[in-house]
């Protein structure tokens, strides 16, 4: 009997002290860490030194070359009056640089050289509720008092899709801002414009406006719930973002004014020049905001 105790006596005190020897998981001494530890200890590491020095890695030639490359996109896309999408940016030019720091610092460097050299305004358009749309639009500021007003530029065909485009915001203005296919086409008519013919002077204008004014934004085209008088599909027409920025509602309520032999009141005028002041502001600050 005394035999087996003195047994168990050694066997518990055997296993006390390997219990002493052993590191507790709050002890002063690490564990050493493995492989699959260290190599997410690594991967984090990396990733957040990539994300501080990201900016820090581009050049200053860099910066100037991306520069360069945006507005060479940008006069590109306003050959054809396309509006400028930041997606397309940051595809085309971007590519290759994630940092939203630089990108905009490269598109408000960008703005600033567009009015310095150039004479334009490379500005975003409103989404409305003071967001940011992601959309740019250039906008010609030199001599806009010497210039011909409502025709700014220079082949005769430009100058007739012009005119066309000014009719229609016109109807547009003086129908509340909104007109829908139906009416639209019929005072169209009552200027010469027959739907399914050739115009001498602006061609294939329906295609002009189904499609060409609608795609470089100068008029918006929404659906509705509604049928035509010919049972189709009736749309509804309101001015678009680049007939806000390039031509302006005041230039607009203008051109209307002229057509009825008339001079646009000058409160009226100053009222709108007010609104569209603050509308720019209030853009800029939402893109600002953003970058």
């Amino acid at each position: 009997s005394n035999s087996n105790k003195t047994t168990c006596l050694s066997q518990a005190n055997i296993m006390s002290s390997q219990r002493r020897g052993r590191k507790r998981p709050d002890s002063d001494e690490e564990e050493e860490p493995t492989p699959r530890k260290r190599a997410r200890v690594s991967s984090s590491q990396a990733q957040s030194q990539s994300t501080s020095t990201s900016s820090h890695r581009v050049s200053e030639e860099e910066k100037e070359l991306l520069i360069s490359e945006v507005i060479r996109y940008s006069l590109a896309q306003d050959v054809h009056k396309n509006p400028i999408k930041r997606e397309d940016l940051t595809k085309n030019v971007f590519k290759n640089h994630k940092d939203r720091k630089l990108i905009g610092y490269v598109l408000d460097q960008t703005k600033k050289k567009f009015a310095e050299i150039f004479g334009y305004e490379f500005r975003e358009v409103s989404k409305g509720d003071k967001k940011t749309s992601g959309v740019f639009i250039l906008r010609n500021m030199i001599n806009s008092e010497d210039r011909v007003k409502y025709i700014d530029t220079s082949t005769e065909h430009d100058k007739q899709e012009r005119l066309l485009i000014m009719i229609i915001l016109g109807m547009i203005s003086i129908n509340n801002n909104s007109i829908d296919n139906d009416i639209l086409f019929e005072q169209l008519h009552r200027l010469g414009l027959e739907s399914g013919t050739l115009h001498p002077v602006f061609g294939e204008w329906e295609k002009l406006i189904e499609t060409t004014f609608t795609k470089q934004k100068y008029i918006e085209k929404h659906k509705t719930k509604e049928q035509s008088k010919s049972g189709k599909v009736m749309y509804v027409y309101s001015l678009g973002d680049r007939a806000k920025v390039e031509i302006g509602r005041r230039n607009i309520q203008e051109f209307v004014a002229n057509m009825f032999g008339e001079q646009l009141d000058p409160v009226q005028a100053k009222a709108i020049e007010m609104e569209e002041e603050k509308e720019r502001q209030e853009q800029e600050q939402a893109s600002q905001d953003h970058d």
